[in-house]
């Protein structure tokens, strides 16, 4: 159980690096064509795509067999996401805690919180669609 542990933690670690190449095609590319909070709407909403592809792709290797294992490793992953964000933000970007927390404010319009959410069942949504894909197979 060890082993797929850790599988699972380290399948996490690309995504941070998805996240911050989703952000420079934000600033390099989106923010050309709509404002910044338009861009990082949409950021977030592009980010959760690419998430989901690079999870679909990895899938296999995370073995997991049940719904129990699968959530469990979207709260890792969600954990580990949050503290990421937090440290980059207040130890290397010197953001406020306020400004951290107002990424999260649906109510204003910001999506990140939907990203989030996303994260943790992302593994639990691809457990499903693939164990109805099996069966559909074998019948």
């Amino acid at each position: 159980m060890a082993t797929l542990t850790i599988n699972r933690l380290l399948a996490w670690l690309p995504m941070p690096v998805l996240g911050i190449l989703n952000g420079l095609f934000r600033g390099l590319v989106l923010m050309q064509f709509m404002p910044e909070f338009r861009a990082k709407q949409l950021s977030s909403l592009t980010l959760i795509v690419i998430l989901f592809v690079y999870t679909n792709l990895i899938f296999d290797r995370l073995d997991l067999k049940v719904t129990r294992e699968a959530l469990y490793t979207g709260l890792v992953w969600v954990l580990l996401t949050i503290t990421f964000e937090f440290v980059l933000g207040s130890l290397i970007l010197n953001q406020s805690l306020d400004m951290m927390l107002e990424e999260y404010n649906i109510t204003r319009g910001n999506f990140w919180l939907l990203v989030i959410i996303s994260i943790f069942f992302m593994p639990f949504i691809l457990l499903k669609i693939k164990t109805k894909a099996r069966k559909i197979s074998n019948v």
